[in-house]
């Protein structure tokens, strides 16, 4: 019964590291459009007079570099949001079995596909931004869940967390990290049957 709850275990701790993956990449990408963002602002301000010409730098110059970053940034914008609109981790049959084996359910699994995806002609592209980066930190957190209920029914059976590093270290010395999926019946009869004999 301990390979099943490490085998789920080290399953949901992969796909959450995609997830967390995913969620920095959202944020880096959303660091980068404000630095180009600043960087237009500033030209865009001494064009319009509101801030000083630097000395020995023509305006000319500043303007070729405005219409260089804006076009920079929309390059950005367009390729960045078709690289991440490419995710659906929340979609593969691997994530969909094993939240479903954890949790009886995959609440992800009838989420409108607009939900994952960015509006790169939204009005508030940052806004679109956090709100993806929030609903994938939805699926990290949910993963997360599930890797704590499976510590809390280990733990009561003298597997704990320590024990589970320590089982992993040695899948992964014999060249295998997880056990043939074939063999794990469902999780929900696994702590159904770990927690009845905790009680007993």
């Amino acid at each position: 019964m301990k390979t099943k709850g490490y085998y789920y275990a080290a399953s949901l701790s992969f796909l959450s590291g995609l997830s967390s993956d995913h969620e920095q990449e959202l944020s880096s990408f959303k660091e980068q459009l404000m630095s180009y963002d600043q960087g237009i602002q500033t030209c865009q301000d001494i064009v319009n007079g509101n801030a000083d010409l630097p000395d020995g730098v023509a305006m000319d110059d500043i303007k070729k570099l405005l219409t260089e970053t804006q076009q920079a940034r929309e390059k950005y914008l367009k390729d960045g949001c078709e690289k991440l609109n490419k995710w659906d981790l929340y979609k593969s049959d691997f994530f969909n079995r094993t939240v479903n084996k954890v949790f009886g359910e995959n609440k992800f699994s009838d989420s409108d596909e607009g939900n994952w995806k960015i509006d790169a002609t939204a009005s508030d592209i940052y806004a679109e931004i956090d709100r993806l980066a929030e609903s994938t930190r939805g699926i990290t957190q949910t993963l997360n869940e599930g890797i704590s209920r499976i510590y809390d029914i280990l733990e009561k059976k003298g597997y704990g967390e320590e024990k589970y590093k320590l089982h992993q270290a040695m899948l992964q010395k014999n060249g295998n990290t997880f056990p043939d999926n074939e063999s794990v019946n469902s999780l929900q009869l696994f702590l159904a049957s770990m927690k009845s004999e905790v009680i007993s």
